[in-house]
């Protein structure tokens, strides 16, 4: 047993020599980021040890839990604090991520209480927006960057040309302009289905909120909806784009009733998440040596196709694509190191 872990037993008041200390202290399948998760059982009790001692974001997740709590929402209630070591005792909510759960006779239910908690996250913004980032140009140069090292350079071997440097800008320019054309809001930044629980109660359990931001009103629509895990018919996307945008406009969120033009915003910053995960999953890949996320990116290809079909100013972008993109994803490319 490693140092770190004997650290964290006696924390926690659990003996090294307890014959039985496999079956109350687990560890969890970590998640994309270097936290490491760890299931206890204390006087009967389930709780979640957070181990985070080099995660820059240890506060945040602290500060925004107590936050969405306090709004009624179903995050992990935080009980014991070691904050040089970076350790967090927290409550357990389960094991039922959404992604195992989510079938055609699930869905729209399933959907319908991550659509209402979304909503108080997005209402709650203007009252306290807790000091976070925004996501704004600085944000966005910085995805694009991860996109073309990791994916374009790292991962297919493309080296920079003319046509690649305009359309990096031309990207720029527009995810700029559609992040700023929507009302800014909390964006949790990953509300998808390996980071939502299905409980008891109708609302879901949230996870990995610690790096959430302030942004688009669409953003967390696009991870939950264009979810680069599971996908969905294009019809069922919008129908519960007409659900979400009828509880935002009763709201005061927004202020349009175009549907039409909400889906296009939804597209436009669905197209920026995907670009950007993109650089993220082949960076796991190549830095990180968590490849399984590779098996996730032809998802991602086949939503940044979809939406570049769809529009007419996106068709230089649908090019580059189709003609160097995909030719360079042929065979066993997706895999190689």
């Amino acid at each position: 047993m490693s140092e770190r872990n004997l650290f964290i037993l006696n924390w926690l008041g659990l003996k090294q020599t307890d014959t039985q200390l496999a079956t109350v202290f687990q560890p969890i399948i970590n998640d994309a980021s270097q936290r490491k998760y760890y299931r206890c059982f204390l006087e009967g009790h389930s709780y979640i040890v957070m181990d985070s001692m080099h995660d820059q974001s240890f506060s945040q997740f602290i500060n925004i839990a107590k936050q969405l709590l306090s709004w009624g929402l179903a995050v992990p209630e935080i009980y014991k604090v070691e904050e040089r070591q970076g350790l967090i005792l927290m409550s357990d909510l389960g094991n039922d991520l959404y992604l195992q759960k989510l079938n055609i006779s699930t869905a729209n239910k399933l959907y319908s209480a991550a659509l209402n908690s979304l909503l108080i996250m997005q209402t709650n913004t203007s009252s306290h927006s807790l000091s976070l980032s925004s996501m704004e140009l600085g944000y966005i140069n910085n995805q694009l960057g991860v996109f073309q090292l990791w994916f374009l350079k790292r991962h297919l071997n493309l080296s920079e040309t003319v046509e690649i440097k305009q359309l990096i800008n031309y990207l720029e320019n527009l995810f700029v302009a559609v992040f700023a054309e929507q009302p800014q809001v909390l964006v949790h930044l990953d509300y998808h289905s390996r980071n939502l629980l299905v409980l008891p109660a109708p609302k879901p359990g949230i996870l990995d909120f610690q790096d959430a931001m302030i942004g688009p009103l669409t953003y967390d629509l696009v991870s939950l909806l264009q979810d680069a895990y599971i996908s969905w018919p294009r019809a069922q996307v919008e129908a519960w784009l007409l659900q979400y945008q009828g509880l935002a406009f009763t709201a005061g969120l927004i202020e349009f009733k175009d549907h039409a033009q909400f889906v296009k915003l939804f597209d436009l910053v669905g197209l920026q998440r995907h670009i950007k995960n993109l650089g993220v999953f082949a960076r796991l890949h190549h830095r990180d040596n968590k490849s399984k996320y590779l098996q996730d990116i032809p998802m991602l290809l086949q939503y940044i196709l979809a939406t570049c079909r769809r529009y007419q100013e996106l068709q230089d972008l649908l090019a580059f694509f189709e003609e160097i993109i995909m030719p360079n994803f042929a065979g066993d490319t997706l895999c190689k190191q």
